[in-house]
């Protein structure tokens, strides 16, 4: 068994999962991966989006001519039957769906987002697909921050803190953002089932600790000349978690919609959330670096 360390938790898998941090440990795993015969589908309602049926017990997705995943209600045991030969497609599954269906059942908060470390501090940005959440990322891994997460922010509350817990070293960036950047191909590899998204492949500054949230900025392309910082607060809050869920279908099986909100609005009242408004004719970079490094007093 292979063993690794991701948001917080221990996980073996009969799979070798590449990017994830490898770390050894002894005693029992918070997630086991293992490969076996899963069911067409489980005695429960239909399917919901084709790919994800749940009961009871267990959830179940399919993913046609990739995997059948069965995950147990605790978020702890996964059984997987492979159909695809694809190992680089595999992974991506695993991380994206598997992964992030593990995390709901286990309590955690999910954002669609990326987090970086900003001197002693946890900043994520949020925002609607193709805002520049993984350029911005980019950006600042390029001038030597450090990174926590991008993709998935990992949220749990504990006592009055809002806490995070990174991921795993990944990038994915659009071949647009390669060419703004005016960063090397070299750094980054195809990838054939999401062709609009490179895999950015070099070495950078990762941090796995559990650390808080001290803000997150939700980027927001508007006709403004330069960068500017606007408070987020009340019902435009929780609409903003509402709207920035990462994998809201497989919650859905998972909490009722009271519980969803009862989520939504214990994260919301603890949350520090700012707009980042930004000129939507062109991406300033540097002068976003620099104004939420001189806002913050980072």
């Amino acid at each position: 068994m292979f063993k690794y360390f991701a948001y917080g938790l221990k996980v073996t898998s009969e799979i070798e999962l590449d990017e994830l941090i490898v770390r050894d440990f002894k005693g029992e795993a918070d997630i086991e991966i293992v490969f076996g015969e899963t069911p067409d589908q489980i005695n429960g309602p239909d399917w919901y989006g084709d790919w994800w049926q749940a009961n009871d017990y267990c959830l179940l997705c399919d993913f046609t001519d990739v995997i059948r995943a069965l995950v147990s209600r605790n978020g702890k045991e996964v059984t997987l039957q492979v159909f695809t030969e694809d190992d680089f497609q595999l992974r991506s599954f695993i991380y994206g769906q598997v992964l992030s269906a593990c995390l709901l059942l286990r309590g955690y908060f999910l954002l669609h987002g990326a987090c970086v470390k900003i001197g002693d501090r946890a900043v994520g940005f949020c925002g609607s697909s193709g805002v520049g959440k993984s350029t911005l990322t980019l950006a600042f891994m390029e001038e030597g921050y450090t990174v926590y997460s991008d993709d998935v922010i990992a949220l749990k509350v504990e006592g009055d803190k809002l806490m995070m817990h990174p991921g795993f070293p990944r990038l994915r960036v659009t071949k647009e953002t390669m060419t703004r950047m005016s960063v090397r191909a070299a750094d980054f590899e195809n990838i054939d089932h999401f062709p609009t998204k490179l895999n950015y492949v070099k070495g950078f500054s990762f941090c796995s600790d559990e650390i808080e949230l001290d803000e997150l900025l939700i980027l927001n392309p508007t006709d403004c000349t330069k960068p500017n910082i606007r408070n987020v607060s009340g019902w435009e809050k929780l609409n903003l978690f509402e709207e920035g869920h990462y994998r809201k279908s497989i919650e859905k099986l998972i909490y009722s919609e009271k519980d969803m909100l009862k989520r939504r609005t214990k994260i919301a009242n603890i949350a520090k959330c700012h707009y980042l408004d930004r000129p939507n004719t062109y991406y300033c970079l540097m002068q976003m670096i620099d104004y939420i490094n001189l806002k913050f007093h980072l």
